[in-house]
């Protein structure tokens, strides 16, 4: 009640300061109510009760002039707030769906054999190949790893991680050796097949899934051109 008692009398100071200085010529107030109906309705009876509905609001020249209020429109809603033009639009009322989680990378193995790499890759007959793979073994599990050549006469060693026989550097975790191929070798491509084994002689297990036999082994093809 006291917010329209205030309203009601800023707009009759308002009105009497501008019908006061018009003379003879017509003169409009445009005054907007903003607000909930209860407190509109509310300032329209206290002007009322003011004498601004049909009042004889006196001119310079002593004459009486009408000065009606005529009421255009109402708008409901707070005092506090001006009304929304072009609002944008809620962005809460429409949430976006929640974007999948990334599924967590697979641990790191503990046991593991890379895929041989041959240098040269391409050889020919009689050519000294350089047979490397990087192991993995966060348990020393491993201590040989036979390599198997499945030429015509199959050729079978070992790799080693001790910096002598072919083997680059020592404890570096990539087992090698240089191996020469037969002078009357055919042309063609031939397996390599690489497996481990423990302590005691026996291949170990690793459940691959390229190897039927779940042997811990890596395999490549060597190419040799005439």
């Amino acid at each position: 009640m006291h917010r329209t008692l205030v309203i009601s009398s800023i707009l009759f100071l308002a009105l009497t300061l501008a019908l006061a200085t018009a003379a003879a010529a017509e003169l409009q107030v445009s005054v907007t109510l903003t607000g909930d109906i209860d407190e509109i309705l509310a300032v329209l009876a206290r002007l009322r009760d003011l004498g601004f509905t049909d009042a004889q609001i006196p001119a310079n020249d002593g004459q009486q002039t009408d000065a009606p209020i005529e009421m255009h429109s109402i708008t409901v809603g707070s005092l506090d707030e001006a009304p929304a033009q072009d609002a944008a639009p809620d962005s809460a009322a429409d949430p976006q769906p929640d974007a999948a989680p990334e599924p967590a990378p697979d641990p790191a193995p503990l046991l593991a054999l890379a895929t041989p790499t041959l240098t040269p890759g391409t050889a020919q007959p009689g050519d000294a190949i350089h047979i490397a793979v990087a192991v993995t073994d966060a348990e020393r599990r491993i201590d040989t790893l036979a390599v198997r050549i499945d030429t015509p006469d199959p050729i079978v060693t070992d790799l080693y991680d001790t910096g002598g026989q072919g083997d680059a550097i020592a404890g570096d975790g990539v087992w090698s050796r240089t191996v020469t191929l037969p002078p009357e070798l055919p042309a063609g491509e031939y397996p390599i097949v690489v497996t481990a084994y423990d302590r005691d002689g026996a291949p170990l297990q690793a459940g691959a899934p390229d190897d039927p036999e779940g042997l811990l082994q890596t395999r490549v093809a060597l190419s040799v051109e005439p």
